[in-house]
């Protein structure tokens, strides 16, 4: 069963929502904000969640850019964009945190250099690693119980937007997404002779992946206002990439924060080697992410995704069906007239120059976040809208 409904209001806030995540038990959930905090709230009756505590993250710059929770629930880790992961122990009386979590701060920085920002990490399974992606195209692994970077690869052109594991309950194979729109594996164990391959595709920025945990299948969002399905078998090498394709550069120099999308449809690749790519969302304003629905409920048969005007979409990876729920009827500015989205497009394919935005198209809330219950047919959703107030909204399955 895919969640169909519009949706209700389950939380409000008056900071922006950057990310809403269940745990992997589904019997709570967490929420980072614009103005540095990341409350968790009890889900085991989802049709009233009931706060269990808040973690006050350190003050970085602009918002938590990311955070995530363990697979165990012991820890959460976040990031800003400065070059430092914050972890926290969490210790739980019943339904509520106790106390104000311990945070550690873990430095990132090299002896190179230490002004970057961090956009993307993620836990291992086991809880014994973090990888994160970095603002100065860089890719670490870190060890926790040692407080060490086991790795740092210059491994992109650009910043990296997004860092995933590619396996369920192995740390040993990183994928990485970035602005310079590559997608690359990396093996831990050979880390020193570069990346394993190169997907491509994308014609623009990538702003995240999301791996489906067999060490094959992958998603990806990115700024050409398409999300793509990969094989890892389908893998470039880097040496034929580098040979034939590092030149290939079909970007339009738009600022996705700020501008319209200027071409209708992205220009296809020439070495485009996704297995299938989805459109119709709006990949703008923000790094909009997507998922792979859970493995008990689904068998990961969806694809879903955040949508820069308020809606989530959710694509049938084995037929050509999808579902779009439409969340701004629940926004101070809902969207009443499609033609105002027509808007946003131009008249030609392609443009010269990237149009600003104009219209009431900027004022539509943006959806950034979405996550699946791992048991049950409910979507959260993570709204804001450009007052800089932010939702959380719950989609059930209607009949």
């Amino acid at each position: 069963m895919v969640p169909n409904s519009r949706g209700t209001k389950q939380l409000k806030f008056d900071s922006r929502v950057y990310s809403c995540q269940f745990s992997s038990s589904g019997n709570f959930c967490y929420v980072s904000t614009q103005d540095h905090r990341v409350t968790f709230y009890d889900t085991c009756n989802l049709d009233h969640f009931t706060r269990m505590g808040r973690v006050r993250a350190a003050i970085g710059q602009w918002t938590i850019t990311d955070c995530h929770l363990s697979m165990d629930s012991q820890y959460l880790a976040y990031s800003s964009i400065t070059p430092f992961v914050h972890l926290c122990k969490l210790e739980y009386d019943g339904d509520r945190l106790v106390g104000e979590p311990t945070q550690t701060p873990l430095s990132m920085a090299t002896d190179d250099d230490g002004s970057f920002g961090i956009w993307s990490l993620k836990f291992s399974d086991d809880g014994q690693r973090i990888v994160i992606g970095t603002s100065s195209a860089t890719i670490q692994l870190y060890d926790i119980p040692t407080q060490t970077t086991l790795h740092c690869i210059n491994g992109h052109t650009d910043d990296v937007n997004a860092v995933a594991f590619a396996e369920a309950y192995s740390s040993n194979v990183l994928l990485s997404g970035s602005d310079d729109t590559t997608i690359k594996v990396w093996d831990t164990r050979s880390f020193g002779q570069g990346s394993s391959g190169v997907l491509v595709g994308h014609t623009e920025g990538i702003t995240f992946v999301s791996s489906k945990g067999d060490g094959r299948y992958l998603l990806s969002n990115g700024k050409d206002q398409t999300m793509k399905l990969w094989d890892m078998r389908q893998l470039i090498s880097t040496k034929q990439y580098n040979k034939k394709y590092a030149r290939v550069d079909l970007t339009t120099n738009f600022d996705y924060r700020w501008m319209q999308y200027p071409r209708r449809t992205a220009r296809k690749h020439p070495a485009d080697a996704s297995v299938r790519t989805f459109s119709g969302h709006s990949v703008l304003k923000t790094l909009i992410r997507c998922y792979f629905s859970p493995q008990h409920s689904t068998g990961q048969r969806y694809a879903y995704t955040g949508c820069a005007q308020g809606r989530v979409h959710v694509f049938d990876l084995e037929s050509d069906d999808y579902t779009i729920i439409d969340t701004a009827h629940l926004s101070n500015r809902p969207i009443t007239n499609q033609d105002n989205l027509d808007e946003w497009e131009t008249e030609t394919e392609e443009e010269e120059e990237p149009q600003f935005r104009r219209g009431r198209l900027y004022e539509t809330p943006t959806v950034r976040d979405v996550s699946w219950h791992p048991h049950q047919p409910v979507i959260l959703s993570s709204q804001w809208n450009n007052d800089s107030n932010g939702l959380v909204i719950k989609h059930d399955f209607e009949f």
